[in-house]
């Protein structure tokens, strides 16, 4: 059995290279392999909704594994930073926990680190997650969403895949 990292509870090999950190290094038939937080892993892919001018994101759903037991599911959306802080119901504070998102932190944030960024000629982009966490593995938190067999999601109603997040980052680029 492949060792998981202690952290991520992702698969990592054995050989992986150190100088690519940050972004998905490489896209394998159902499996991402993610460079980010952690050094390296491996996630398996279940779906990936490509950028789509109209909802201004892209959304990639991994199988989300705890101490090597298969809890549910992860979406991961990126995209527009002010559409999706808007479709965040959460966003992890300098303390690391989720805190509730209300409209007025999303103002004050458009107000100004978004708009400090564009004055800066930076583009930003917001990185956004949500769990769907199986009934009979373990109980939900207040940010996931609980669910007992794979049928109950419905990966095809994007209205519902695109809301709810849990806000990680807003990153500049030039």
């Amino acid at each position: 059995m492949a060792q998981l990292h202690p952290l991520t509870n992702c698969i990592y090999p054995n050989i992986c290279a150190r100088e690519n950190v940050g972004h998905v290094q490489r896209m394998l038939p159902k499996v991402v392999v993610i460079n980010a937080v952690t050094p390296f892993c491996y996630a398996l892919l279940e779906r990936v909704y490509t950028f789509n001018s109209s909802r201004k994101c892209m959304m990639t759903v991994i199988r989300l594994v705890e101490n090597g037991v298969d809890v549910g599911y992860r979406v991961y959306c990126k995209g527009a930073s002010e559409i999706i802080l808007g479709r965040c119901a959460y966003l992890i504070g300098s303390d690391g926990k989720p805190h509730t998102f209300s409209a007025d932190r999303l103002k004050e944030i458009t107000a100004t680190i978004i708009s400090q960024m564009a004055n800066n000629g930076l583009r930003t982009i917001c990185v956004a997650y949500k769990d769907y966490i199986r009934k009979n593995v373990r109980e939900a938190d207040r940010t996931e969403i609980a669910f007992e067999k794979d049928e109950d999601i419905d990966w095809s109603d994007e209205d519902e895949m695109y809301k709810n997040f849990v806000g990680i980052a807003i990153c500049g680029i030039q």
